[in-house]
């Protein structure tokens, strides 16, 4: 294989990857986040509703809106009013 070939060209580690730090960026914490509170918002609302076949799928469609908003309201307010220190 020649080299510089495209096989090998991108192969650089990711500087984050050497640094010996474990912490994941707030990007990923607050996709994680949001899927936790999809699910948590979604399993609440089918135990206060009662668990019936209808109820359940547009409660997981609600869920999976809610985790949405969740995640770019929360992207927007984290850009607008705490933003990252370096």
């Amino acid at each position: 294989m020649a080299t510089g070939s495209r096989w090998t060209r991108n192969l650089a580690p990711h500087p984050r990857t050497h640094t010996g730090t474990t912490s994941m960026i707030p990007q990923r914490r607050l996709m994680i986040a949001s899927i936790m509170f999809a699910i948590l918002w979604t399993a609440g609302m089918v135990v206060w509703n009662g668990p019936t076949f209808a109820g359940v799928v547009i409660l997981m469609f609600a869920g999976a809106l809610a985790g949405t908003l969740w995640y770019f309201g929360m992207r927007w307010w984290m850009t607008k009013f705490a933003p990252m220190q370096q």
